[in-house]
């Protein structure tokens, strides 16, 4: 293909893009199609675009939030989703962390 291991390894870590053309030579020199690419691995990570649309509801919010118009009225939206995902995060982890004894007597 004509492409270096050096070339192959900046690939592999990021440091070089590959291109659509080359991405369609290696999928032909592979035999599959280009698109097997881009499915999203089984352990995905949730912080992957694909992997966080399966997320209930996700769809639905992104459908709302798209037929917003108004930009300024787009950016509290998100600034208030923002600091929702905040307060819940806050919230798992009072609710995660082990309560000190004086709290459980207490309590």
């Amino acid at each position: 293909m004509g492409v270096s291991f050096q070339q192959v390894q900046k690939y592999e870590t990021g440091k070089n893009r590959v291109g659509a053309g080359r991405l369609q030579a290696i999928a032909e020199r592979l035999g599959v199609p280009v698109s097997s690419f881009f499915e999203p691995e089984p352990e995905a990570s949730t912080e992957n675009g694909p992997a966080l649309l399966r997320v209930a509801g996700a769809v639905e919010i992104l459908r709302a939030y798209n037929q917003i118009a108004d930009d300024q009225m787009r950016r509290d939206v998100l600034s208030l989703v923002k600091s929702a995902a905040r307060i819940g995060q806050l919230r798992s982890a009072d609710e995660a962390a082990p309560q000190s004894p004086t709290a459980t007597r207490n309590a």
